[in-house]
């Protein structure tokens, strides 16, 4: 007994020993104060609390006591040294690991939008860094430093380690680092020149800067912290420096003679080639007025600029600069060839532009352009009549370094209530979901909800967002607390193996009511209007227009219904169809949709005007608003927009304003007009012929988009051919290749003149019908109605009856005339 209670004393003071060596490990203890009283200033304590986040998750502490291992104070007073910038500013306090950052009232100067928000948490990571380094674990220039300082050999292994690989430098010494301004204050972990995109250089807050591996490093350094999570370690663009010159041979440095709108290196806006500071000659790609990418505020501000200019741009949090001279044909106004895209990539570093319309990335994307591997830095070309463009898009140089490598945003950058770390949202206390925008709820399909659906989970990473319990082909079963296979023909189910609520369609089975996977009809599939009961097709009833399971479980309506709850009900009165009761998408002949109220109304409201069947509050290009009516009123044919039928008020770039307010053409019938390179900041234009090697007699847009043929040639959408397809006629009138009947796979003269028929029809009398009927036969070689054989013998037996009959007969009156005269002569 003794010597059992002598081993476990033993234990706990080899514990104890072990803890004053190792001391408590966990992470970074920050505090904060004060909580601000004034509800303005609370925005301020989420920012330095997303800030927070992002260092414990990047930093596990090695402490022996329980005072906090930093101490924040928030000012937001407008102190005129610090505020000088307009951007926040850190200080230290007298206390070692302690500091201030000073907000100086900006939220009040700026709308304080998501990513401003972001803005503010990067500068607030960007103040806390400063207090871990400067303010406590010491970053020492030289005694003569005065602007680029060099770090002390022994005191930065692992930092200079770094720089020596980078840089490629076989010796340590005077490796710049700090840039050092007469106080503490404004010191800067890193010079612009060798680490411009990192967020601890001192324009923080004007560009997009990244978190890199040169700030984990000199953590690393520091004997207070335990480990340091690489993982959070972001790309920046190295410069390979040549004798401590800036070297102008990759995407980040640039020089005085590139004065073009171009990208920045990290690809997230549209800069311009500016020096770094008045203090050094190096140039770099530097974020233009309103060029930033990543800032969706810019989608409102630029709205009017993007649809007359008609560049399809998108600005947001999944947005990144192009190269790009993509513009509308109807644009009046050149746009230098950069452009804000929004885009994504596939499993297989594919990556996808999307030219978006609607210039807020809700609607759908008109075009996608595809970057494959293969297009790696090529252009992208286009062959489209909606837009002009010489040079099209130029794919990223790399793209599996442009999907992978480079940093990835956040959805809505954590909605004002976390900070985003590799591409995740880690939000503050009591918000939650992939973008922090649920309040004390769980999210389930982009939704805050109470809580999840049946099926679904709380994820276990703390973001309460619902995850599916278990994959496609199994159930989550309680009472084990696993996930447990469904049935073989169960595609999913729920609670028991046999309980689907999918089946798996593709080998023949369909789902019945008693949530059974049965197969479905051998080698028949039921028509529409009917469904499969287990034996045989049966027919819907008549309040569907297509059922499933029985006949009154409607899975589609009549155009004037609407599906709910697998029954079918009307719509409104009016509406031509509804996706709900009070919901009309599409109205009657004499009425119009009002979108915002979706109903179906007589006529619009003021401020609104009709146009097809639609109250809009604009008309489109060629159509004007007419306050009398409410409608839209159609404009000259020569207008792109008017003021009323006979002003226009611009034309469509080949047409140029009259003396009589009307728009006429700039060149002859048979040129075309169209832009030369850009002058400056206008295009100049320029008639050029149409295509004689096309055979075009008229043309739009480009020369080789013929609109009318020379004579001997039909015109089929856009080109000029001497026979026309199949499925085309030629009309000679029109000199066009007219669509035939869809029954009719050639045709001549008329659409309905059939010669030859496609397959399933038969050819019958210059038409291709589905039967050929009484009296034919389908020849299934030629696709003709052959007269049947049978019918032939039959004609021919009763033409010799109708032959023998007709004999008969003129002999009988031959006798009678005989009897007639032998009569006559007797008397």
């Amino acid at each position: 007994m003794i010597k059992n209670r002598c081993l476990q004393l033993a234990f706990l003071v080899l514990l104890q020993i072990q803890f004053t060596i190792q001391g408590y490990s966990g992470p970074i203890r920050i505090n904060v104060l004060p909580q601000p009283s004034d509800p303005q200033q609370l925005i301020y304590y989420d920012v330095l609390n997303s800030a927070v986040i992002f260092f414990q998750n990047l930093l596990q502490m090695n402490s022996q006591n329980t005072d906090p291992d930093v101490l924040i104070t928030i000012n937001n007073d407008q102190n005129s040294t610090f505020c000088a910038n307009q951007m926040p500013f850190t200080t230290c306090s007298g206390t070692p690991n302690s500091g201030t950052i000073y907000f100086c009232d900006l939220a009040k100067s700026q709308p304080m939008t998501d990513f401003t928000y972001k803005k503010f948490v990067d500068s607030a990571i960007h103040g806390i860094m400063k207090i871990i380094t400067f303010c406590s674990f010491k970053v020492k220039p030289t005694s003569s430093c005065t602007t680029n300082c060099y770090a002390d050999d022994t005191a930065y292994t692992n930092l200079l380690s770094l720089f020596q690989q980078i840089y490629n430098r076989s010796n340590k010494t005077n490796m710049p680092i700090v840039l050092y301004n007469a106080t503490p204050s404004n010191y800067y972990l890193w010079s612009k020149q060798y680490a411009f995109d990192d967020l601890m250089t001192d324009n923080y807050f004007t560009e997009n800067k990244f978190w890199s591996a040169f700030n984990n490093q000199i953590l690393k350094d520091n004997p207070k912290f335990y480990s340091v999570n690489d993982q959070m370690k972001q790309q920046i663009t190295i410069p390979k420096l040549n004798q401590d010159d800036c070297q102008q041979q990759n995407e980040l440095f640039c020089t005085s003679s590139q004065t073009a709108l171009s990208c920045n290196a990290s690809l997230t806006a549209k800069s311009l080639c500016k020096s770094i500071d008045s203090s050094n000659s190096c140039m770099v790609y530097q974020i233009a007025d309103q060029g930033n990418c990543l800032d969706p505020q810019l989608n409102d501000k630029l709205a009017d600029i993007i649809s007359s200019s008609g560049t399809y741009e998108y600005y947001g949090y999944n947005s990144r600069c192009f190269l790009s001279d993509i513009q509308d044909i109807s644009a009046t106004a050149y746009i230098p060839p950069v452009r804000c895209y929004q885009y994504s990539c596939d499993d297989s570093n594919n990556v996808y532009v999307y030219l978006d319309q609607s210039a807020n990335g809700n609607q759908p994307n008109i075009d996608v352009v595809i970057c494959t591997k293969q297009m790696q830095g090529k252009q992208q070309l286009f062959n489209n009549q909606k837009y002009y463009s010489k040079q099209g898009i130029t794919c990223p140089q790399d793209n599996a370094n442009f999907c992978q490598g480079l940093p990835k945003q956040c959805k809505n950058y954590c909605s004002q209530k976390g900070v985003c770390i590799n591409g995740k949202c880690k939000c503050i206390k009591n918000y939650y979901g992939d973008d922090c925008s649920c309040f004390q709820l769980s999210q389930e399909n982009g939704k805050c909800v109470q809580s999840c659906s049946k099926k679904m989970k709380q994820a276990n990473d703390g973001s309460q967002i619902c995850v599916p319990q278990c994959q496609d082909g199994y159930f989550f079963y309680n009472q084990t607390g696993q996930c447990q296979k469904c049935d073989q023909n169960c595609k999913t189910c729920w609670e028991k193996s046999n309980n689907c609520d999918s089946c798996d369609t593709a080998s023949g089975y369909i789902l019945f009511i008693d949530n059974s996977c049965r197969q479905s009809y051998p080698n028949q599939k039921c028509k529409k209007n009917q469904y499969y009961d287990g034996n045989q097709c049966s027919s819907c009833s008549q309040s569907c227009q297509s059922c499933s399971i029985n006949s009154t479980y409607c899975t589609s309506c009549l155009s004037n219904q609407f599906l709910q709850n697998g029954t079918c009900q009307n719509c409104p009165s009016n509406c031509l169809a509804c996706s709900g009761i009070q919901l009309c998408t599409q109205c009657a002949s004499t009425f119009y949709l009002n979108q915002l109220q979706n109903e179906c109304t007589s006529q619009c409201s003021t401020g609104f005007f009709a146009y097809n069947n639609t109250c809009v509050q604009t008309c489109p290009n060629g159509y004007y608003g007419n306050k009398d009516s409410n409608t839209c009123q159609q404009c000259d044919p020569s207008c792109l927009t008017c003021s009323d039928k006979s002003t226009c008020t611009s034309c469509p770039y080949y047409r140029s304003k009259l003396g009589n307010g009307l728009c006429g053409d700039q060149c002859s019938t048979n040129q075309v007009f169209v832009r030369k390179q850009p002058s400056g900041s206008n295009w100049s234009f320029e008639c050029i012929a149409c295509s004689l090697q096309q055979k075009c007699n008229q043309c739009l847009g480009s020369p080789n988009y013929c609109t009318d043929c020379l004579p001997q040639f039909y015109l089929l959408d856009s080109n000029c051919l001497t026979t026309c397809s199949n499925s085309y006629y030629a009309d000679d009138s029109q000199r066009k290749c007219i669509n035939c009947d869809p029954s009719c796979l050639t045709c001549q003269n008329s659409s309905k003149n059939c010669t030859s028929c496609s397959q399933g029809f038969y050819l019958k009398g210059g038409q291709c019908v589905a039967s050929c009927g009484s009296g034919y036969v389908a020849n299934n070689d030629t696709l003709n109605c052959d007269v049947s054989t049978q019918a032939s013998d039959q004609n021919s037996n009763s033409s010799s009856v109708s032959s023998q009959g007709s004999s008969r007969l003129q002999l009988s009156q031959f006798m009678l005339l005989i009897f007639i005269f032998m009569l006559l002569v007797k008397y």
